[in-house]
């Protein structure tokens, strides 16, 4: 068995071998790594176990380069899941010596595998940490009709919400435009205290995916409240980079958006409504279960290599709470001049 990096030319080979494989995701395909190597500007390795021949694993990775928060090699940056797609476990212990071995070649501080559970005997062993208190994921069956859906939401839960957003005069807008969506997604992530990502990034990811990745909106008398980019794969629709505005959430809107994105999973022949992942603790990871999402643990592996422990950036660290304050103060057109520039090295 060898490991070879995969490039351009090896790409076709790769997707093939990633659709097939149990447990992949969109997240691990070369359109994703290369959008991100494009627009964002770090390096993606395309890992490829060989057995006399023939592809029997694959690990994308991403060596994030950052100033304010170091270097990483990450499978995968900028995205909720990946890790080792392997046919047996001998070959993910191959894949992940290879990791760790390249991780230390570009000094990276740490290697992380977003595999959301840990996957035979090594991931177990050192020097491999498994942190599953920080992430959870929210997936659930769609239900088989409306009336379906919304009792499956608690009456103690958003139920109420959901009824009431149905009947505000909201409309729902498939393939809506790019740069609606953008501009409520920017807003949203300011209000947030968050730095928005690249337009390009998002743009690249829709171009790369066409038939995988849409754009939804919700409108009112004409103007845009909530919108999102999601991902309908393998089964599932996931509202992966979504956002409201201020004036959303006194008519419900993102309520609306589920609601009619459930619809239209179900319609598309969708069996799940993937809810994406929330940080424990947060408004996110709340309003999930008042829809009667389960959260359920989603477990990433850290190697260490620098010593220390598996980095926190997420809103709950009290070392960022003053600086997201600050953001949610700016201005949304300079909040999305310099958001890009620290977006592309969170990760």
């Amino acid at each position: 068995m060898i490991v070879e990096r995969i490039g351009a030319e090896g790409a076709q080979d790769w997707d093939r071998y990633i659709e097939a494989a149990p447990g992949s995701t969109l997240f691990h395909r070369h359109g994703w790594g290369h959008a991100v190597a494009r627009t964002l500007g770090h390096e993606t390795i395309n890992l490829a176990a060989l057995r006399d021949g023939r592809m029997v694993g694959a690990l994308p990775l991403v060596h994030k380069r950052s100033r304010i928060f170091g270097d990483a090699l990450i499978s995968v940056a900028f995205a909720t899941g990946g890790g080792v797609l392997a046919d047996d476990p001998a070959v993910a212990a191959v894949l992940e010596s290879e990791a760790l071995r390249l991780g230390a070649e570009l000094h990276a501080g740490h290697v992380e595998l977003r595999d959301g559970a840990p996957r035979g005997a090594s991931t177990l062993c050192a020097p491999w940490q498994v942190v599953d208190s920080i992430h959870a994921g929210f997936r659930a069956p769609i239900p088989p009709d409306d009336g379906a859906v919304l009792r499956s939401i608690p009456r103690k839960g958003r139920r109420h919400d959901v009824k009431r957003s149905l009947s505000a005069g909201l409309d729902f807008v498939p393939d809506a435009p790019f740069e609606s969506f953008y501009r409520v997604f920017a807003e949203s992530y300011r209000n947030l205290g968050t730095p928005v990502f690249p337009r390009a990034y998002l743009r690249a990811l829709c171009d790369a995916f066409p038939a995988e990745i849409r754009i939804f909106l919700v409108r009112r008398a004409g103007v845009p409240l909530a919108a999102t980019m999601a991902i309908i794969h393998k089964g599932a629709i996931l509202p992966y980079y979504t956002g409201g505005t201020r004036a959303a959430r006194g008519v419900g809107a993102n309520d609306f958006l589920f609601f009619n994105l459930m619809r239209h999973g179900r319609e598309a022949g969708c069996q799940d409504f993937d809810f994406g992942r929330s940080k424990v603790g947060t408004g996110s990871h709340a309003y999930k279960r008042s829809w009667g999402f389960a959260p359920v643990p989603m477990a990433y592996r850290f190697a260490m290599l620098q010593g220390g422990d598996p980095p926190r950036l997420d809103p709950l660290n009290p070392k960022y709470r003053a600086l997201i304050a600050a953001w949610q103060r700016l201005p949304v057109s300079f909040a999305n001049r310099i958001g890009p520039f620290v977006a592309r090295q969170i990760g």
